[in-house]
């Protein structure tokens, strides 16, 4: 059994990489060699994989036929200088999608005029997109950002820019120069008790302190109407363009958003079977239990909304 379990789990594992290898692949640049007839000499891997393998002719049996004059004077008018235009080309599995094509003039003997194409799927690029939004929307949820507040502070701009996430949304609360917004903080934002906490909060940003833990009375997040106890979680983290930034969360300061918390919420919670949500002890099996200690007949349920559960509600329903 437990092989068994294993090899559906390596089955799994194997299908995921073969998505993400899929969805990749597909944004690769297809590169070939085209001469004068439209007809590829050479190729690469991913050119030939978007077609299907298929053993091919001219480039021109690709195209839509309602643009296929189109790309021939595209294809004719090239003058060496690079160029580029979208075209429809249809895929092995017969759809026809959005390509950018590039021309690029050949690096050889100019007498055979082939010309270097590059061809990129736009729609690919699209389609990954919603799926990495998608994901982050998810991991968002798991995380248990919703609801909750992210800042990020660049040394290069001087900005503090704060987020508030709401499942799959996100709405962006901030966004200054962080020494005005130290100011507008601490123009009754912040308690007058916690203005060094805030000065330290700035210094902690401009500095990139690699890990700080700044509290905070403030009445931020609930703009203006009521002060809480609020923990500004930060560390460094390095954008794919290599520029360092601050970031991190802002969560309530007695830990009930933090993700510890959240995790033992969820280990309490099961699945009432009479009122199919989740609580921390189910009504169903309570009641149950009278009904078996023999001392009653019938036992009628009122359910109360007591406000020591009202964060699990809020957040699991």
């Amino acid at each position: 059994m437990v092989l068994r379990r294993r090899n559906i789990m390596h089955s799994q594992q194997d299908a995921a990489f073969n998505d993400s290898y899929i969805a990749a692949h597909r944004l690769d640049r297809r590169k070939a060699v085209i001469d004068r007839f439209y007809l590829t000499s050479v190729t690469n891997r991913a050119f030939n994989e978007y077609f299907g393998n298929v053993t091919y002719g001219c480039l021109t049996e690709f195209v839509n036929p309602g643009e296929k004059e189109s790309f021939i004077e595209f294809i004719d008018g090239f003058d060496g200088v690079e160029t580029e235009k979208c075209f429809l080309f249809k895929n092995g599995n017969g759809e026809y999608r959005l390509n950018l094509i590039k021309l690029i003039a050949f690096e050889g003997d100019s007498v055979l005029r082939n010309i270097d194409i590059e061809m990129l799927d736009i729609d690919s690029i699209v389609e990954t997109n919603y799926k990495i939004c998608d994901d982050i929307a998810r991991e968002r949820l798991v995380m248990g950002l919703t609801g909750e507040y992210v800042f990020t502070y660049s040394g290069q701009s001087g900005d503090i820019k704060i987020v508030r996430y709401e499942g799959s949304t996100r709405e962006v609360r901030v966004r200054m120069p962080l020494d005005e917004w130290r100011e507008y903080m601490a123009d009754g934002i912040v308690v007058p008790e916690d203005i060094i906490e805030l000065d330290n909060l700035v210094n902690c940003m401009k500095t990139y302190m690699s890990d700080f833990c700044v509290k905070l009375t403030t009445s931020m997040r609930t703009m203006g109407k009521v002060n809480e106890k609020v923990k500004f979680i930060g560390t460094i983290h390095t954008k794919y363009t290599g520029e360092n930034i601050v970031t991190g969360r802002i969560v309530l300061a007695d830990g009930v958003n933090s993700m510890g918390n959240i995790v033992e919420v969820v280990d309490e919670l099961t699945m009432d079977s009479l009122t199919k949500v989740y609580n921390k002890k189910t009504i169903t099996e309570y009641a149950a239990k009278l009904v078996k200690q023999d001392t009653v007949d019938r036992v009628s349920i009122v359910i109360l909304d007591v406000d020591y559960f009202k964060q699990v509600n809020d957040r699991y329903g």
